[in-house]
């Protein structure tokens, strides 16, 4: 009783400093003509809080001037919020709000090709440690049948490498009439390597179409956390369990990211992050950073670092 007293108290302490700083802002407003209050630019923010100050957090937004265009509750509780930069600074000092952040652009993680000749060495390369082991074969005791992989991308387009094992009940972020269908060639070339016929690793794995990425290849952490959202929502009909994620994408560092895929994989989905083809540190990149993800490089035939 003795702990749970102190753990009581500590959350009274944040809630009245939580009071402290929003009953500032607000005598201020109240005694200044409203002409005189100018909050400066807005930007889109993405705020991670703390469940139990949900409905608080929402009123304070609306307060200060925000518009939540966005509800998050599968992967954290959240939103993302049309916001006054000044504002943005002020909320960031309510203990209650984990992570207040700008939604950044990320981007697909460019395609090098530099498997010649065809078939592909990398599949040979990969179904032993030495190289010696080498066959100029794929061998592999398993196909990945009854595994889901989720590719957060562009989007995949019907193939018949594919076969049956497309899911039609895929994900878009954006109603631009290509619904899950990749209009870039990305995600379908990302998709081809996980699970393709000829060029899959796991060649009985389905393959579940998640759109966040424009035809350009380009996106925003929001959509991205809208598509990782959609996963967990009752919303999506395709299989959790045996599940897997696949993102071939990145931009700057990101603690809602990062808090979205520990998410993922605390609901026992394995999620795999390319470490960026851009020769760049991976810890300062997101999702390629998140502690609970798998970042994956590059090496070349000879185990060294790709020259990318």
């Amino acid at each position: 009783m003795r702990h749970f007293g102190m753990a009581y108290s500590n959350r009274k302490i944040a809630v009245k400093a939580c009071v402290n700083v929003l009953v500032s802002f607000f005598l201020i407003s109240a005694t200044a003509p409203a002409e005189a209050i100018d909050l400066g630019s807005s930007s889109n923010y993405l705020i991670r809080i703390s469940p139990e100050a949900k409905a608080a957090i929402e009123k304070t937004i609306g307060q200060y001037g925000g518009k939540i265009d966005k509800r998050y509750q599968y992967v954290f509780d959240g939103f993302l919020v049309k916001l006054p930069d000044l504002a943005a600074a002020a909320l960031k000092k309510i203990p209650t709000i984990l992570t207040l952040e700008k939604d950044e652009a990320v981007e697909m993680s460019n395609i090098q090709f530099v498997q010649s000749p065809t078939p592909s060495w990398g599949l040979d390369r990969i179904d032993q440690r030495e190289r010696v082991g080498d066959t100029g074969s794929y061998s592999y005791r398993s196909a990945g049948k009854g595994s889901t992989v989720y590719v957060i991308d562009t989007g995949v387009a019907p193939h018949q490498d594919f076969g049956n094992r497309l899911s039609t009940s895929g994900f878009s972020a954006f109603t631009d009439g290509n619904g899950p269908v990749d209009c870039n060639g990305h995600g379908t070339h990302v998709a081809g390597t996980i699970a393709g016929t000829q060029y899959g690793v796991a060649k009985n794995a389905t393959i579940v179409p998640v759109r966040v990425l424009s035809c350009t290849g380009s996106g925003t952490f929001s959509q991205v956390i809208a598509g990782m959202e959609w996963i967990l929502s009752p919303e999506n009909p395709n299989p959790k369990t045996q599940a897997i994620v696949n993102m071939s994408l990145g931009g700057n560092a990101s603690g809602t990211i990062d808090a979205a895929v520990a998410k993922l994989t605390n609901s026992g989905i394995v999620v795999v992050v390319a470490a960026g083809n851009e020769r760049t540190n991976a810890c300062t990149r997101s999702p390629a950073r998140a502690p609970s993800a798998i970042t994956v490089g590059a090496t070349d035939r000879v185990d060294a670092k790709s020259s990318f």
